[in-house]
C-alpha cells in the first residue's frame, strides 16, 4: 500500500474533498512578478496590483506525495487529479493555492472545484459563448488574458462532459 496523507480541498461554498490520498496533481503557477518590475525599471511594487497590469506567469504540473516537504504554491485553473486507493480521479479546479504542512496534511483552497459529472454542460456551453464574445470585445491585455483563461476553462469542461478527455 502506498503512503498516504490527509487532503482537504476547500471552496467558499463547500468542502470538495476531505480524506486520505496517495497523490494529488495540480497545475502550479511559477515565476516571480517582481522580476517584471526589475526588467522594466519599476520601483513601486504597488504597480503589480493595478487592474490594468497583466504579468505573464507560467504553470507546470506539480504532484504532491506523502511526506512532501512543506511548501505553498499558487494554482492555475485546470485539472486536479487525486489518487485514492490506487485509482486516479480527475476534477476541475479554479485559481487558488496549495499548502503542504509539516503534519502530512495538504490543503487546497480554490474559488471553484467540481467533478466532471457535476458540471452542467448546457451552462458550460452558454458560458463558452459568453467568453468568446467577451474575448472578441476586450480592450486591455489584462481583460483579454482573463477571457482566454475563462474560455479555456469552459472548453475543458465541455470536453469532459462530451467524454473527449480520458480520466
Amino acid at each position: 500500500m502506498a503512503a498516504e496523507f490527509q487532503l482537504e480541498i476547500l471552496t467558499p461554498e463547500k468542502t470538495f474533498f476531505a480524506g486520505t490520498a496517495e497523490a494529488v496533481t495540480v497545475s502550479a503557477v511559477y515565476g516571480d512578478p517582481r522580476e517584471h518590475l526589475a526588467e522594466n525599471h519599476i520601483e513601486d511594487e504597488a504597480y503589480l496590483f493595478r487592474e490594468d497590469v497583466s504579468i505573464d506567469v507560467e504553470s507546470a504540473e506539480l504532484t504532491v506525495l506523502a511526506h512532501h516537504h512543506p511548501m505553498v504554491a499558487a494554482l492555475a485553473p485546470g485539472e486536479i487529479r487525486i489518487k485514492v486507493d490506487g485509482a486516479w480521479k480527475t476534477a476541475y479546479i479554479g485559481e487558488g493555492f496549495l499548502e503542504v504542512g509539516y503534519d502530512n496534511v495538504v490543503q487546497i483552497f480554490s474559488h471553484l472545484c467540481e467533478w466532471p459529472d457535476a458540471i452542467d454542460a448546457v451552462l458550460a456551453a452558454m458560458e463558452e459563448e459568453k467568453e468568446q464574445e467577451r474575448l472578441r470585445n476586450t480592450e486591455s491585455l489584462s481583460e483579454h488574458r482573463r477571457s482566454e483563461i475563462e474560455l479555456q476553462r469552459m472548453l475543458d469542461i465541455l470536453r469532459r462532459k462530451r467524454g473527449n478527455v480520458n480520466n
